[in-house]
């Protein structure tokens, strides 16, 4: 935590801004010195008499008046940022609220009410003509603390009338009322709560816009004398004093307000700043010297979440939108006005994105930010910002130099070697140019090469254009180094091109032939300082060489400078980098065969080794060119076989190997086979089995079957095999005639191209045309009839005997 300022500290500081004059400070100074935005780079050597020049760019003696190029003073160039100013307008203004497309500026005297559709373009609607010190906007009305007129509400539902609507300024309990002096307001829900020079804290009920009623008041036991700006969340007022402290009010219960000094939280803001904001649970402190982020979770425990500080700035507005904290300062000793815009995502450590610098020499008053579109109001001007654009860059730019070498008439420059550092992300471009006759003839130059000037001179300039097809992105040049000689100028370097990769022991180096030179030293070693073991230094003749013994497999570096008839040695050459790696061979496919089917997901793959191999790659694609999304690729196998690690969806698949050597050159792939992946099992119905009659003809099974790869059918009549055939997918018929009386098993199996199969078994049985008949139904129950009918008749007469006897 740091260090609370004590008051004496607090009057020295304003000592220093009232009496000590106003010293110039640049923006450069203000990045360097003020928030060490960039490291400051060592001086580098400055040109000599051996023909270097090195820019330096923390230095801006170099820069011509034609340049628009940004970063001078910084170590680096680049675009300069858009501008993000979208206008200015003539209106004074200590404070804005927005409310939608509606803007509230207080004018000193007056508020006015602002049609701001378009931010850039603020329409005046209306006004109160009542002069206050503070106001808010709550719903469909206005609120204002006037000084001894009290509290005054205005109904501003046509926001072109504002109508005032309730005031009281005769709340004060002893007092006569002209000692009212109302400074700062707040409102929540039906109260206003105003915190007046006299009386201090006062609450009023406001349920009733056109008669506001004192509801309560405190006399509190500190100075509310020096406040800056008053905040309220929740059951919580939050009073920022320029007394190194911020005050909080517990007004949960309205008419009994508990004053408290806010612990660990010191503010030290300045007299008529807007220091104060609250953003979720954090609230934005600011002062001389810096900002303070507070955790107000629990306003009876605060905690400080982080503290940008600064040397000697003075926080005069504070405003939040989303993940940015925007800051309005102004220096003390210094006569800078700036908005600096900081990413806050990381609380506790506030990120400073961009420094704006406002273009009237007035300090920031009040700020509002809208979709990152902002709203500056400083004493007399209004300014619109648009912050979307921090990162976004112009397209194009120059950066140019004075003169950087003056020779004699004998001392012409013939060649430079221009090297520069920097970046240029794709969509960026840097062309670099240089002039040896004082910006008569600018020629082209390409980085890291020789360049022969067209157009001999005597005076050394070098020029950049800077330029970008993306907004958001710049080029950088960090240094540039020119060497320039007067000497018998390099040859230039015909083949190998730079870069190459041959795959031969005994490559081919030529260069074209150089005015001038009557011989050459052609050097080449696997050494970029030309000094190792492997060194081979000649002198020729010829625009040519051939190594007499075979190159290694390695990174070679060739270069070559003239002698002239003196035996002088010219300018080497920028080196070339040669690649000589002989790639491994051409794996050979083995299994599975090309057009084989498999019915595994994860199939076995091997192929012939290849000498100097040290590990293989194996591809496999729907695409015979390996191109589709389907491509899986598996690396690093140390071996001639492998079984994939991840599943094969049925379908064809190429695949293809291709061999890696120790220093990680590349064979050729091999021929890719085609696989087809099949794991699904043949479909195969099953018909109903079969019953006829012996020597009755036309009984024949059918089975219908489906595969989209079918291959064969095997039919087996109680397990021995009695028909097989190539299955297109058509229906598989058998006839089952002349079978003796009995039963049999038909079983009949499908397979498909990848081994898969699927079976199905009818019975058919065969019976005897032959043997007795069968005795019908009805002829038994005659019998059986008949025969009752005769026992009845008996039974009868025995009875009727008896009777009779």
């Amino acid at each position: 935590m740091r260090k609370k300022i004590n008051r004496i500290n607090l009057l020295l500081v304003i000592l220093i801004i009232l009496f000590i004059p106003i010293v110039p400070l640049s923006i450069s100074s203000l990045h360097l010195n003020i928030f060490h935005l960039l490291d400051q780079r060592n001086t580098p050597p400055r040109m000599t008499s051996s023909g270097a020049y090195h820019e330096n760019f923390t230095d801006t003696n170099y820069m011509d008046q034609n340049t628009n190029a940004s970063g001078w003073g910084d170590g680096t160039l680049y675009l300069p940022n858009v501008e993000m100013t979208l206008s200015n307008q003539s209106i004074s203004g200590l404070k804005i609220i927005t409310v939608g497309d509606i803007a509230y500026i207080d004018v000193t005297d007056d508020i006015e009410i602002y049609d701001i559709s378009n931010r850039s373009s603020p329409i005046l609607l209306g006004s109160t003509g009542q002069w206050c010190a503070d106001f808010i906007v709550s719903g469909n009305y206005m609120y204002l603390a006037s000084g001894d007129l009290g509290l005054l509400i205005f109904n501003i539902t046509d926001p072109s009338n504002p109508t005032l609507v309730g005031s009281n300024n005769n709340y004060r309990p002893i007092y006569p009322y002209d000692d009212v002096d109302a400074r700062f307001i707040v409102v929540s829900g039906d109260y206003a709560y105003i915190i007046d020079r006299q009386v201090q804290f006062v609450v009023f009920d406001v349920s009733d816009p056109t008669n506001p009623v004192r509801y309560s008041y405190t006399s509190a036991p500190y100075d509310l004398g020096y406040i800056d700006d008053m905040l309220i969340k929740g059951d919580y007022i939050y009073i920022i004093t320029h007394m190194d402290t911020v005050i909080t009010v517990d007004v949960s219960d309205p008419s009994n307000p508990i004053i408290n000094y806010l612990e660990n939280v010191y503010s030290l803001a300045m007299p008529d700043s807007i220091t104060g904001y609250i953003s979720g649970n954090e609230l934005f402190v600011g002062g001389i010297l810096g900002l303070e982020i507070v955790n107000i979770t629990n306003p009876e425990n605060t905690t400080q979440i982080s503290y940008i500080e600064f040397d000697d700035y003075v926080v005069n507005c504070v405003f939040v939108e989303g993940n940015y904290l925007y800051l309005g300062i102004y220096g003390i000793i210094a006569s800078n006005w700036n908005v600096l815009v900081y990413n806050i995502t990381d609380l506790l450590n506030p990120n400073l994105e961009f420094i704006y610098d406002l273009p009237s020499n007035e300090g920031p008053r009040s700020l509002d930010v809208k979709n990152g579109i902002a709203i500056i109001l400083t004493v007399h001007m209004y300014i619109t910002v648009d912050f979307n654009k921090i990162n976004e860059f112009e397209s194009n730019a120059v950066a140019l130099s004075l003169e950087l070498f003056v020779g004699s008439s004998t001392f012409l420059l013939s060649s430079v070697i221009l090297t520069v550092s920097g970046s240029t992300p794709i969509g960026t471009s840097l062309t670099y140019y240089l002039t040896p006759d004082n910006g008569t003839h600018w020629e082209q130059v390409t980085p890291g090469e020789v360049h022969w000037f067209v157009n001999l001179g005597n005076i050394l300039k070098w020029k950049v254009m800077l330029s970008t097809s993306d907004p958001h992105k710049t080029p950088l040049i960090h240094t540039l180094i020119i060497s320039y000689n007067t000497v018998l100028v390099a040859p230039s370097l015909n083949i190998p091109s730079d870069n190459a990769h041959v795959n031969v022991s005994y490559p081919y180096f030529e260069w074209f032939p150089l005015s001038g030179a009557f011989e050459y030293n052609f050097q080449l070693d696997t050494s970029i300082s030309f000094d190792s073991l492997d060194f081979i230094n000649i002198t020729t003749s010829n625009t040519h060489y051939t190594p007499i013994t075979p190159l290694s497999d390695d990174i070679w570096y060739w270069r070559v400078a003239g002698i002239d008839s003196e035996g002088d040695l010219g300018i080497f050459s920028n080196f070339r980098t040669l690649d000589v790696d002989i790639p491994p061979g051409t794996p050979v496919l083995t299994n599975p065969n090309d057009g084989n089917y498999e019915n595994i997901h994860r199939p076995i793959f091997s192929w012939s080794s290849v000498p100097q191999a040290i590990n293989y790659t194996l591809q496999l694609d729907r695409s015979s060119l390996f191109s589709s999304v389907d491509l899986v690729s598996f690396t690093g196998i140390d071996a001639t076989n492998y079984q994939i690690t991840s599943d094969l969806t049925d379908g064809e698949w190429y695949w293809r190997v291709c061999a890696f050597d120790t220093t990680g050159n590349q064979g050729n792939y091999s021929i890719p086979f085609l696989l087809t992946i099949d794991t699904t099992i043949p479909l195969i119905n099953s018909p109903d089995d079969i019953v006829y009659k012996e020597n009755s003809i036309g009984n024949n099974i059918t089975w219908d079957g489906f595969d989209i790869n079918p291959d064969f059918y095997i039919i087996t009549r109680d397990g021995v095999k009695v028909q097989d055939d190539v299955w297109d997918g058509n229906p598989i018929n058998i006839n089952v005639d002349g079978l003796s009386v009995g039963s049999y098993i038909f079983n009949c199996t499908v397979y498909d191209k990848a081994g898969n199969f699927n079976s199905d078994i009818i019975e058919v049985t065969v019976e005897s045309d032959r043997g007795t008949q069968a005795i019908a139904f009805g002829y038994y129950y005659s019998i059986f009839l008949i025969i009752g009918v005769v026992s009845l008749i008996i039974v009868q007469k025995r009875k009727i005997k008896k009777i009779f006897q």
